[in-house]
């Protein structure tokens, strides 16, 4: 996941100079930021949907003596990335607005809210507590942040976008659980072929646009 995680990270340091400059000249940023944060969801949810239903073959390759419950943990976590994926994209919107105040913010209530929720969770269900504690917060940092953009820079939420993420999400679970059932590929190819079918469904919803990533390449240079 930490691996994964710099993939979110780098399209943020890509992203930062570009919204200080649209913000300077004041271009309109709303579709810019919402295709955006449709790459990186699309991206990371591939990822974590796919893995998802890979979860004890992950743990078994990487680790020799795990456990089913090792497993279990993975499954909390793999949700975790792409909320923190998208509180990149989001964070990165609120700091090149200048917005830092409201980001302290955010992150005071996000170090009380995951350590309360481990006060809460650890002593009855350990690690597991622990991994849902940290979605929960990571969940609930991502929609505040969100809010924030909405409310203070972007205004109302494309609909249709958001119905398009909920569509692909269904689908790519239908996609991988196709392939864990019925396919006597080995779970490696299994695997790789869940992440392209996932990736290939965002492409044909148009979560992920073809010439975004080089208009942000374009954009940075």
């Amino acid at each position: 996941l930490d691996a994964f995680n710099m993939m979110g990270f780098l399209i943020a340091g890509l992203l930062l100079p570009i919204f200080s400059r649209m913000f300077k000249e004041k271009e309109p940023m709303k579709s810019f930021f919402t295709q955006a944060l449709m790459l990186v969801i699309a991206l990371s949810a591939s990822v974590a949907i796919s893995c998802f239903f890979f979860r004890q073959e992950i743990m078994d390759l990487l680790y020799t003596n795990a456990t089913p419950y090792w497993g279990e943990l993975l499954a909390f976590l793999l949700p975790t990335f792409i909320f923190t994926s998208g509180t990149y994209v989001a964070g990165t919107y609120l700091t090149a607005s200048g917005d830092l105040a409201k980001l302290n913010k955010l992150l005071v209530i996000g170090v009380v809210l995951n350590f309360s929720l481990n006060l809460i969770f650890i002593p009855k269900y350990q690690a597991i507590g622990a991994a849902g504690s940290t979605l929960l917060t990571q969940a609930i940092m991502f929609l505040l942040q969100l809010e924030f953009c909405r409310r203070i820079l972007i205004g109302s939420f494309d609909w249709k976008s958001i119905f398009s993420v909920v569509v692909f999400s269904v689908i790519g679970l239908l996609i991988c659980y196709f392939l864990t059932t019925y396919s006597s590929l080995p779970w490696v190819f299994n695997l790789a072929l869940s992440v392209v079918g996932v990736l290939f469904t965002a492409l044909i919803l148009r979560i992920i646009h073809p010439n975004f990533l080089k208009s942000l390449i374009n954009r940075e240079t």
